[in-house]
């Protein structure tokens, strides 16, 4: 008996067999004329075209037969087919025995073909004829051996997947074993020239529905998409593969004909933005076809600076399959530039895609929804993810050449895109590459673009071109003495300061300033140096860097600049004088730089200047003392300045080093260059950086960062925070810095940074709360606790008759047993429960008096019971008010009210006895029987305001709520309810006077009638006048001796509403105050004393201190009780014997008044109307007891002082000014100005004054203490 392995190996020889002729073409068997042609099998579906649409959409057609040279094989070729990658389209493995390999051909053609006669020639025929063995068998049929494989072909929808090869196809081996998963067995991705074709699915396509590239043949959909595939070796039966279904557990066995598809999407990268694989992909120019359609895919910034714009857009036009199975738009990279915020399709009928779990958006698209030679379009919304920087192109006069789309024009690009460089040309130069910098020292090699901002430079070389021998041009060639360093321009920097010169030939015979150097030019150099302009700025031109051999014949012979003319350093001709040259000119290290070519009058000039001289760089530390350092170079060095360190300069303590700059304010940084000059830097000094801390210890006592942490210079101004942090119970006192390492200055709350870091810490200051004990709504106590303090709650109260319900609390922290203080006030509050009292009764009798003060009426109460201890006024509450009886109003007065043993409260029986006035008259809630009636009446004329009718008022002489009478000084007649009269008499009147006169506070001591009466007009004409008239004034000859005229200090002050009440009256202690202001400072110093012997004036009052040194003069004067009566209104007679009294030489002949020759004032009275200081009344009396105003006093006192400025225009603008006394027609509204305003005056010629300027009002209060 065979072996397994060896009887496998035959059977698989006889199976190779029966496939090779069963699959081979008919030109391999036409080969050998011992075979016949294989009938041809009209169920063999002819190849499509591309362009032409199959008959049967549903039939898979063959692919197109290969022509003779690709399939016929080579001469000794096995014609035994291996497994087929270059097939139908069909899905039939080719090592399967027996099978077709085209799926179109039915079962009966396939069996024909297998019951071929050629299968009889195999050689292997002699091993099928064997006898099969039993089921028992160790081996299975020879024929059943085989190394079976399988093919999946790779298509993008309905066209190959194929690589850049040709190659479509991809072969599974028993390999797989056990299983593998198809994204292991599909190539990830496909290459294919310009196109990727990206991994999608795997699907088995059973008969009739095999993928192939007819029109519209998208099987995506079709069959069974799997997800594994595995090879299973059977015992009996031939090996084979099984494939697993996706996302189940159930494999199945391929069936004969079963078509395994890898499907591929095409994929496209829209400027490195976002990722498109597709399905379906079509032409990028528009066919002809009438019914096509298109897809535009376009990217779009969503918000941001470029909101709406479009940063990509492409359109793709189909006009065969209009159905794209698949689209798959996701994010590039792990850090994407845009990241993809949504998918819109428009027209929004073909669906609205949504993001999946691994943040991809899938779709597909049925474009039969649109109308032929219509647009759809997949709008891509992205947010960017990075900022975009500028990429710039300096072309250095050459221009791109690159077609435009080609590479990435200049425009804001993001980082890591990819940068495609232009093609660029300049006439007569080469492109020597993109350089970083204008210098062309760093050359740009990079393909993308990096984080900030990109300008490339382009570098050219001049082309040399072969041309004919130059025309020269003779010029004149001058050189820059060395110590003139680089010049600035072209202009000439004067002709003595080249050679050859005037005064000395350079070191070549014969030449001078006339003749120069001799050399030449180019016709280039002809040709730019231009035209001779005559100016020098615009005369030929200049390059630092100099100019060559296209522009210059450079000359052969330079004298003192030739290093063949110099020995040992030593010029040869030792009669020329060098020493124009400089100490430091060393022939053998410089080199002449030819910097500019003028055209000029004289012929063409080309000066230079002279490079590799000894200069020094000069190092400043530039602080200090300035210490220096010199360090050697030479003219022309490109110098790159040295580390502060490397000169050994000291370091500036608490600062750093910020680089060398040209200017010793360090504005202008230096840069690496070429020196021809040498040259002074400065260090520049940046502060070190120190931290600003702020902690504090919370409720836990821990450190605790209170804000962030603050950076300052050295030596700059820092101002600490204002802002603190809470901690309950405590108050925040302010930050103290540890250590005291700075110094705060408490105004401004500023300190000066150190070179080290300042920490400071938060103080607290812990806070007192009360607890606060209320029985009812009376407060009990109140303690005072620090916050998180032990509380002890006070003893339980007592009250008679009550008995305490104990201490309660809303407050959380409350607990009767003691509680710690929180961070707030705690109100404890406790009750009394009333114990069961004992009832008296109270009886309320009401009595009422007529308006006389007569008892009219007793209304008796009854008695009734209330408890114990209840507030008697409780008990009567309810009538302790006004009463209406029979319509008229009664007045309660409440200290009339009478109770038995006047009990506050009830512990017997009582009676209680109320009393009411009757008020009719007045109005004034007064009782009839206490007020006075006064009756004002006007004869032969009517009051100031108009009318005649009698006025009443009243006047009050018991206190309404006690019934007790006012002192009979105290009822007098307010002056504001006196009617102004005088200024209407009838015709043939004038004004007159009371027949008793109602003066401000008269005396009521009954119903009054008061008669005011217009005198008659004598026979000579009206001695009548206006009320406000100013009196006539008589101006005293001098002031009396002690009295201050001089200083004109306000010696009435006004009160604080900006009134000065003129009309109201004065006082006794008032006017003695005046007086005493009024005295000059040695009078008062020599009189001063604070004792009097009055019982009304003690030692502390205000007005004390007036009193007792006028009383010491002699000026005031007490009562016969030994009072002074401070507080009364002074009368017209007191006032005037107060300014007698200052005058010793007074004239007392007897005043013309008609109602003071028996006064006790008399000699008084007549001496001040002597002086002129107090006149009388237009009846010819004084009225001595009259109470004096306080307009009238200001005015007396100013007639005493000589203070008497004439008119209005005598004042000053800026003068203190009050509301009462605004009117200046009013009589005495010019001797108010003049007592309250403090100035300085000149006396007019009619003495009367004129004030020339305020002054400060003198401080009366220390005078007066």
């Amino acid at each position: 008996m065979l072996k397994k392995n060896t009887r496998k190996r035959l059977l698989a020889g006889a199976l190779a067999t029966v496939m090779m002729l069963t699959m081979c073409p008919s030109w391999a068997l036409a080969d050998d004329e011992d075979i016949a042609l294989l009938p041809a099998n009209e169920e063999i579906a002819v190849p499509v075209d591309d362009s032409t649409p199959a008959a049967d959409p549903t039939e898979t057609p063959a692919d197109p037969t290969p022509s003779e040279t690709e399939a016929k094989p080579a001469e000794n070729q096995n014609t035994a087919p291996a497994p087929s990658d270059d097939g139908a389209n069909g899905g039939t493995d080719s090592t399967e025995a027996g099978n077709s390999t085209n799926p179109t051909i039915p079962e009966a053609s396939e069996n024909n073909s297998q019951n071929n006669d050629v299968v009889s020639n195999a050689p292997e025929n002699e091993i099928a004829s064997q006898d099969a063995p039993s089921h028992d068998a160790e081996v299975a049929p020879a024929y059943l051996l085989s190394d079976v494989t399988k093919t999946a072909e790779c298509w993008v929808t309905n066209r190959h997947a194929a690589d850049s090869d040709g190659n479509w196809k991809t072969t599974i081996t028993n390999a797989v074993g056990d299983g593998a998963d198809v994204t292991t067995l599909a190539a990830p991705t496909i290459e294919a020239g310009n196109e990727t074709y990206v991994f999608w699915q795997a699907r088995v396509l059973p008969i009739g529905q095999h993928q192939s590239n007819i029109l519209n043949g998208d099987r995506t959909k079709d069959g069974t998409e799997i997800d594994r595939i595995r090879y299973v070796e059977a015992t009996w039966t031939s090996d084979y593969f099984e494939y697993r279904e996706k996302d189940t557990d159930s494999w199945k066995k391929f069936k004969t004909g079963d078509q395994l598809v890898f499907y591929y999407l095409v994929r496209t990268d829209y400027s490195e933005m976002v990722q498109i694989d597709v399905s379906d992909w079509t032409v990028n120019e528009e066919p002809s076809y009438d019914d096509r359609r298109s897809v535009t895919y376009q990217i779009i910034v969503d918000g941001g600076v470029d909101d709406g714009k479009v940063l990509d857009s492409k359109k793709f036009w189909y006009n065969k399959a209009f159905k794209v199975s698949s689209i798959r738009v996701r994010e590039i990279g792990d850090h994407p530039n845009y990241s993809i915020d949504r998918v819109v399709l428009e027209p929004s009928t073909l669906g609205d895609p949504t993001k999946n779990e691994n943040g991809e958006y899938r779709f597909s698209l049925d474009l039969n929804q649109i109308k032929a030679k219509h647009n759809a379009t997949v709008n891509i919304y992205v947010t960017p993810n990075v900022e975009p920087h500028k990429l710039t192109y300096v072309l250095n006069d050459g221009e791109i050449t690159s077609a435009e789309g080609t590479y990435t024009p200049e425009s804001l690009v993001y980082p890591d895109e990819t940068v495609t460089t232009p093609e660029v040309a300049k006439d007569n130069c080469t492109f020597d590459g993109w350089y970083t910098d204008s210098a062309f020292q760093n050359e740009w090699k990079g393909t993308s673009m990096p984080d900030k901002d990109l300008t490339l430079y382009a570098k050219w070389t001049a082309s040399i071109p072969t041309q004919p021998e130059p025309k020269l041009t003779p010029a004149k060639y001058f050189v820059l003495l060395p110590n003139r360093g680089k010049p600035d321009d072209n202009h000439d920097q004067g002709k003595e300061f080249y050679l050859p010169n005037a005064t000395s030939n350079g070191g070549v015979e014969g030449k001078n300033t006339s003749t120069g150097y001799t050399g030449a030019l180019t016709a280039a150099g002809v040709a730019a140096a231009g035209p001779n302009t005559g100016d020098d700025s615009t005369n030929g031109i200049y390059d630092v860097n100099g100019y060559g051999s296209d522009y210059l014949v450079k000359p052969t012979e330079l004298g003192f600049f030739d290093e063949d003319n110099w020995s040992n350093g030593s010029y040869n001709d030792s009669s020329a004088d060098i020493s124009i040259l400089g100490e430091n000119f060393d022939v053998k290290n410089i080199e002449i730089v030819w910097y500019t070519i003028k055209n000029q009058d004289d012929g063409y000039h080309v000066d230079g200047y002279v490079k590799n001289v000894a200069i020094n760089v000069t190092y400043h530390s530039n602080f200090g003392e300035g210490e220096i350092y010199n360090h050697g170079t030479k003219t022309g060095t490109n110098y790159e300045a040295l580390s502060y360190a490397a000169t050994g300069l000291r370091p500036r303590e608490n600062y750093t080093f910020g680089g060398w700059y040209t200017d010793i304010e360090c504005t202008k940084p230096y840069t690496q260059q070429v020196l021809m000059t040498s040259k002074d830097l400065y260090a520049k000094w940046v502060p070190i950086n120190s931290k600003v801390s702020y902690f504090y210890k919370n409720e836990q006592d821990v450190d605790t960062q209170f804000g962030d942490i603050d950076t300052y210079a050295f030596g700059t101004d820092v101002t600490v925070r204002t802002a603190h942090p809470e901690k309950e119970g405590y108050t925040f006192t302010g930050w103290t810095n540890i250590a005291n390492i700075v110094t705060v200055d408490t105004t401004t709350g500023k300190f000066t940074m150190p070179a080290q870091n300042v920490r400071f810490d938060a103080t607290f200051e812990i806070n007192q709360y009360n607890v606060t004990y209320k029985v009812g709504t009376e407060v009990v106590g109140t303690d005072v606790y620090n916050f998180d303090a032990d509380v002890a709650i006070r003893p339980v109260p007592t009250k008679e008759g009550h008995t305490f319900t104990g201490w309660t609390s809303t407050d959380s922290a409350f607990n009767d047993k003691g509680f710690k203080m929180p961070a707030h006030d705690v109100v404890i509050e406790g009750k009394f429960e009333k114990n069961p009292a004992k009832q008296y009764t109270y009886t309320v009798n009401k009595h009422f008096y007529n308006e006389k003060g007569v008892e009219v009426n007793v209304v008796k109460g009854e008695a009734t019971p209330a408890v114990e201890n209840t507030a008697v006024s409780d008990l009567y509450k309810a009538d302790a008010k006004n009463q209406t009886v029979d319509g008229k109003n009664y007045v309660y007065v409440p200290g009339l009210t009478k109770v038995t043993d006047n009990l506050e409260k009830l512990t017997k029986d009582v009676t209680i006895d109320l009393y009411y006035y009757l008020n009719v008259e007045g109005g004034n809630d007064i009782p009839d029987a206490w007020e006075y009636r006064l009756t004002f009446k006007v004869v032969n004329g009517e009051w100031n305001d108009g009318g005649n009718a009698d006025i009443v008022t009243y006047v009050q002489f018991k206190d309404k709520k006690t019934g007790e009478a006012f002192e009979a000084e105290d009822v007098v007649v307010p002056v504001t309810r006196i009617p102004a009269v005088g200024e209407k008499p009838n015709s043939g009147y004038h004004a007159g006077a009371w027949d008793t006169s109602p003066y401000d506070n008269y005396k009521v001591q009954k119903d009054t009638v008061f008669t005011y009466t217009y005198a008659k007009n004598s026979s000579g004409g009206s001695s009548g006048g206006s009320h406000h008239r100013r009196p006539t004034v008589t101006i005293p000859d001098d002031v009396p001796t002690g009295l201050n005229g001089d200083d004109h200090y306000a010696y009435i002050v006004g009160y604080p509403d900006k009134t000065v009440r003129p009309q109201n009256g004065i006082t006794r202690a008032e006017v003695a105050t005046i007086f005493f202001r009024l005295l000059t400072d040695e009078t008062r110093d020599a009189n001063s004393t604070k004792s009097n012997s009055y019982s009304d004036a003690a030692a502390g009052a205000w007005y004390n201190h007036a009193v007792s040194t006028l009383s010491a003069m002699g000026i005031v004067k007490g009562d016969s009780h030994g009072r002074f009566n401070p507080d009364a209104p002074i009368t017209r007679a007191e006032f005037a014997a107060i300014a007698a009294r200052f005058d010793d030489k007074a004239n007392t002949t007897t005043a013309d008044f008609s109602d003071i020759a028996s006064h006790w004032a008399k000699n008084e009275i007549s001496a001040a109307s002597n002086k002129g200081w107090i006149n009388g009344y237009p009846d010819g009396t004084f009225r001595p007891d009259n109470k004096i105003t306080r307009a009238e006093a200001m005015t007396l006192v100013n007639r005493v002082l000589k203070r008497l400025p004439e008119t209005e225009e005598d004042l000053h603008d800026d003068m203190i000014k009050w509301s009462d006394n605004s009117d200046v027609s009013q009589w005495f509204y010019l001797d108010v100005q003049e007592a309250t305003n403090s100035h300085y005056y000149q006396t007019k010629e009619n003495q009367f004054e004129k004030w020339t300027k305020l002054r400060e009002t003198r401080d009366w209060t220390e005078l007066e203490k």
